[in-house]
């Protein structure tokens, strides 16, 4: 039997960017818990044929609908979690589930409308393409204090979690490097827009490194936790920018910061922010740091003891190559291409993460099967795997069935990824996992990699068999497709926002703007609605979601 003294597998958890997405990054959320739940049930009912070593994930980090996902799952662990297993489990559990309701659910089964309204746009202030009040109506709604009810006692979580949000500060934290010069003028200032927001959960006090306690029943905890997980999703131009108020203290310690000598007295650190993707959209490489802190990170099989899990639904794709043309327009959108793609590299972790040997990563994405009329049956990948997708990830604010979609696929591509992915070839022997299964019959458990035909053993294990195509029926198929008249009902709520916004973005003298609302009423805001209205009906049929 497991010698209860061995120590436990640690799981960082990286939740990448998503929008409206992050349904699926819900989904898989929702089936990793619940597993891990069976799993810890199992070791008391049965413990002689159940794997007997422990996991425990003590960081969650993510950015934009993944730092949401992070904050949401903080919150929800700590009160009573229902799996929504299928379609029929809907009404009954999705009262106590917080990813579902948050994801799935939001604040209207028809959401497009709701970012069409115009209720935001006063006073002459614009601060978004669409109207983002629906987000703080589900931060409300979702982040409720804690219940403590006894399912909140998780083993699988330590006790001192931490979870962290990225964000886009526009301030910038600032700081500066002296060079030796005759001149006065001898200080290299620098400004640093890479940030975070990081939280240690129920700590009862500031315990150091930037990790501020959070306790969801403390109103002031729970409203920073509240606008770092709207900042880090606050799209840009697409939804409005969010601030963001620290004391210093916590900015100035945090561990990711440690490359800063932040020169700030203020007290308080008010910050102004967008998407936490905007910067690092994945930050697995922080989820690392942490996980380094508690012991060192052994990146072989043999020697990890830790791992990172990343869930992506839009993971990076092979690179088509650009030919820009040197016209202006060419050269704007090569160039902020071209800033953010160098903004989010890493190169030290990009080269680490080369070893085939290398245990320190996992990943869950999108990956659905579809069956075609033959018989046969067609692997898709990546975001076009997802009914959300399109639009850059606002697809699945368009129909709740884009969304519902995606969520199963999350829960069906987290149990394959457990069962023949999540694994440690047997042939290492690694400590912790191989003592787990030492007193099991040599063949429980045992999946055989499809690649390099390695027997290995799940560092989760799974004790019931899921159809892989358990997705919900859309129509009699598997997949959400809509009718065009789903599309064309959004052009007159489109040309109204386009047109306040258009009358409210300059500030200009009374007889210009008449002259604009002319224009505006009679050509530039049905332009931009039927230039809108034709990109969602050509990506909506490249992701093969209208109705032939």
């Amino acid at each position: 039997m497991n010698n209860p003294k061995s120590p436990p597998f640690e799981i960082g958890l990286c939740m990448a960017g998503a929008v409206s997405a992050g349904a699926y990054t819900a989904g898989v959320m929702d089936y990793l818990l619940e597993a891990l739940e069976e799993w810890e049930k199992r070791k008391i009912l049965d413990p002689k044929n159940t794997p007997m070593h422990e996991v425990v994930i003590p960081v969650m980090g993510g950015a934009s609908a993944g730092g949401m996902t992070c904050i949401i799952t903080a919150n929800a662990i700590q009160n009573e979690i229902v799996p929504i297993r299928n379609v029929e489990d809907i009404p009954t559990n999705s009262p106590k589930n917080k990813l579902f309701n948050a994801w799935v659910n939001l604040t209207n089964e028809d959401m497009f409308p709701e970012l069409l309204k115009n209720d935001d746009l006063k006073d002459g202030v614009v601060e978004s393409l669409f109207n983002a009040h629906f987000i703080d109506e589900i931060a409300q709604k979702t982040l409720q204090p804690n219940s403590n009810l006894s399912p909140a006692n998780r083993k699988y979580f330590a006790e001192d979690l931490k979870v962290f949000t990225t964000l886009t500060n526009l301030n910038g934290i600032q700081f500066k490097q002296e060079f030796m010069s005759d001149s006065d003028q001898s200080s290299y200032h620098i400004s640093k827009h890479s940030d975070f927001a990081c939280f240690q959960i129920n700590a009862q006090q500031y315990e150091g490194k930037g990790w501020i306690p959070l306790n969801f029943s403390n109103p002031d905890e729970r409203q920073l936790a509240m606008d770092a997980a709207m900042a880090t999703g606050a799209f840009p131009i697409g939804l409005k920018a969010r601030k963001v108020i620290r004391p210093t203290q916590y900015v100035k310690d945090c561990i990711f910061h440690d490359d800063v000598d932040m020169k700030v007295e203020d007290e308080y650190f008010e910050t102004l922010n967008i998407d936490g993707g905007t910067i690092n959209n994945e930050p697995y490489e922080k989820v690392q740091k942490v996980l380094a802190q508690n012991k060192p990170l052994e990146k072989s099989y043999s020697k990890a003891t830790s791992t990172v899990l990343m869930i992506d639904p839009f993971p990076s794709e092979e690179p088509i190559e650009k030919k820009f043309g040197d016209q202006i327009g060419n050269v704007i959108s090569g160039t902020i291409g071209a800033m953010l793609n160098h903004l989010r590299f890493e190169p030290k972790s990009i080269s680490d993460s080369n070893d085939p040997d290398d245990a320190s990563v996992y990943l869950v994405a999108p990956v659905r099967y579809e069956k075609k009329a033959d018989g046969s049956t067609k692997k898709i990948e990546g975001k076009e795997a997802i009914a959300c997708g399109f639009l850059s990830g606002f697809g699945g604010f368009i129909h709740r069935d884009f969304r519902l979609h995606d969520y199963f696929l999350g829960r069906a591509n987290c149990e394959r990824f457990l069962r023949q992915y999540f694994t440690i070839p047997i042939e290492a022997e690694n400590p912790i996992i191989n003592k787990g299964y030492e007193h099991l019959p040599t063949d429980a458990f045992v999946v055989t990699n499809n690649s390099s035909g390695r027997k290995e053993y799940p560092i989760i294990p799974l004790f019931d068999e899921q159809d892989d195509l358990y997705l919900p029926d859309f129509d009699g198929q598997n997949w959400p497709q809509k009718e065009l008249s789903e599309i064309h009902r959004f052009r007159q709520p489109l040309k109204k926002r386009f047109g306040k916004i258009i009358m409210n973005i300059m500030k200009l003298k009374w007889y210009v703007k008449g002259l604009l609302w002319i224009g505006n009423h009679l050509v530039l805001k049905k332009m931009a609605s039927k230039k809108f209205i034709e990109i969602m009906e050509k990506e909506m049929k490249d992701w093969d979601l209208i109705r032939k």
